[in-house]
């Protein structure tokens, strides 16, 4: 069986794969393949290193979270930044939706990726923006965001309160028409 590192390395190398036809796009285009493409390479790198400080057990420890970075001059043009709504990377590159069903898979049936994850909550925060990405939600026990028409229903609101009992004057509700006979429609 494959370690970690392993079926990630793989993993990675079938996602560029399918990436690297697309460098070839027109130049429009080629900006934003091509930061698809340095996202990918920069996360299987930080998520292999990280994988082997895990398995040396040099893992840093969580340290306090640090305030959001903020541009240094008010002037200075944004630099590119790829999408984040769902299923971007779907939607953007085609012949990229195999890596969605191949990293949900892995999440639901990797025992080792869930330890891993659990010891380096780092992981989860490098690999979250890739499940964004490819449609994918770890909160699910198959990882899978399905359609919102195919989604589970959500649960029924609670019911309403019982009615208060009615006055004796009330006819539809009196003990007296409860034994009324009931109402017999003929159909002669």
């Amino acid at each position: 069986m494959n370690s970690l590192k392993e079926t990630l390395s793989t993993y990675f190398h079938g996602l560029k794969a399918a990436v690297a036809p697309t460098l070839s796009m027109p130049k429009e285009r080629f900006a934003f393949v091509a930061a698809v493409w340095h996202y990918i390479f920069r996360l299987s790198g930080r998520l292999d290193r990280l994988i082997a400080r895990w398995k040396n057990g040099t893992l840093p420890k969580p340290g306090t979270p640090r305030p959001g970075r903020t541009r240094s001059t008010p002037g200075e043009k944004p630099k590119f930044r790829l999408p984040s709504r769902h299923m971007w990377l779907i939607r953007g590159i085609q012949g990229t939706a195999f890596a969605g069903s191949q990293l949900a898979h892995l999440i639901a049936t990797s025992a080792e990726l869930h330890e891993f994850l659990e010891a380096a909550p780092q992981g989860r925060r490098l690999i979250n923006p890739l499940c964004r990405a490819l449609g994918i939600d770890f909160d699910r026990p198959t990882g899978v965001l399905l359609p919102k028409s195919q989604a589970e229903p959500k649960p029924a609101a609670d019911p309403p309160p019982p009615e208060p009992p009615c006055r004796a004057e009330c006819c539809s509700h009196s003990p007296a028409s409860a034994q009324d006979p009931p109402i017999v429609f003929s159909s002669a």
